[in-house]
């Protein structure tokens, strides 16, 4: 059977009914996440989408735990503006779904740290006075982290 086939047949067969209704569902968590940014502050707003919506529960979701802490001052709010409406809602939860759209960047990439030589030579100087060798030896490779331009 051909993924065309088989598409047909989700479409037009016993299941098409519960596809309509997941499409329905879909459509009206995209049109209440619409409505509830534009119930919130910009910031709270842009962070923030609709992820399902379960017998008068809210679920929201949003990138950071930062987010949820300022998106939960603003629940009484959201409840008492969804009251009377066509969704009314006695309870929102929120959830941190982290974003893994973000992409590796030369930007976001940590540079080397490295001492100044100053920093150096004392932390040689420690590990001449430390009995301990492995902990010698860790301080003494850390000294050699200097900028290779201060060498």
């Amino acid at each position: 059977m051909t993924s065309h086939n088989s598409l047909n047949s989700l479409l037009s067969g016993a299941d098409s009914a519960n596809l309509r209704e997941i499409s329905i569902h879909a459509k009206k968590l995209k049109r209440l996440t619409t409505k509830i940014r534009s119930l919130l502050d910009t910031a709270c707003g842009e962070h923030c989408t609709v992820a399902n919506l379960r017998d008068q529960t809210l679920v929201l979701q949003t990138a950071s735990p930062v987010w949820v802490a300022k998106l939960r001052f603003q629940i009484p709010a959201l409840i008492n503006a969804l009251k009377n409406t066509s969704t009314p809602v006695t309870n929102i939860q929120i959830k941190v779904v982290p974003d893994t759209k973000t992409e590796t960047t030369h930007e976001n990439i940590s540079k080397p740290q490295y001492l100044s030589p100053s920093t150096a030579q004392l932390l040689e100087g420690v590990a001449d006075d430390i009995s301990n060798s492995e902990l010698k030896s860790s301080l003494l490779r850390l000294s050699k982290r200097i900028a290779p331009d201060k060498k």
